[in-house]
């Protein structure tokens, strides 16, 4: 009977070892996540991965129908829009190498500014009106500077006051 009940205490130690170990890991790991992905996380026991997904699918959805919105009034074409969509996802990417890489916050910050003129270059370049993307005045809601959000790249993640989005 001794032996049991020391096998289930031991057990019992080493179930409960597991989970607290997992539950430290796990919030370990949603540091890497912007805080509303991290609050939504913690309160209703969502998958980190899965809500972060659903925010992107979300930001691709909006920015799809504000590039339709603007085929459709005639202020960009067609090929103009597949051109930003295009470029969206490359921008994605080199946020991603960006954030990834081990930098000081001035070396981050002139990557973002590089990246940012960088983008205007290309826009210009394209005939994409400055209204289009989202560092110049847009249809889009009203950010806290005043600034319509536009479509296409989120400059708050390139280091400036435009835009919206959500930060790694």
């Amino acid at each position: 009977m001794k032996k049991k009940l020391i096998l289930f205490s031991s057990i019992a130690i080493i179930t409960l070892g597991i989970i607290g170990f997992s539950a430290v890991k796990a919030q370990e790991s949603l540091e890497d996540y912007p805080l509303i992905i991290q609050n939504l996380v913690e309160r209703f026991g969502l998958n980190a991965d899965e809500v972060e997904e659903v925010f992107e699918d979300t930001r691709t959805q909006r920015h799809s129908e504000r590039l339709d919105e603007y085929t459709e009034d005639g202020t960009i074409t067609e090929e103009q829009k597949n051109l930003i969509l295009d470029k969206m996802e490359e921008t994605r990417e080199k946020l991603d190498a960006i954030h990834s890489e081990e930098m000081t916050t001035d070396e981050r910050h002139e990557a973002m500014q590089n990246l940012h003129e960088e983008l205007s270059n290309w826009a210009e370049e394209n005939n994409i009106p400055e209204e289009v993307m989202m560092f110049g005045v847009g249809k889009g809601p009203q950010n806290r500077n005043g600034m319509g959000a536009g479509v296409g790249i989120e400059t708050e993640n390139l280091g400036g006051p435009h835009g919206g989005g959500f930060e790694r």
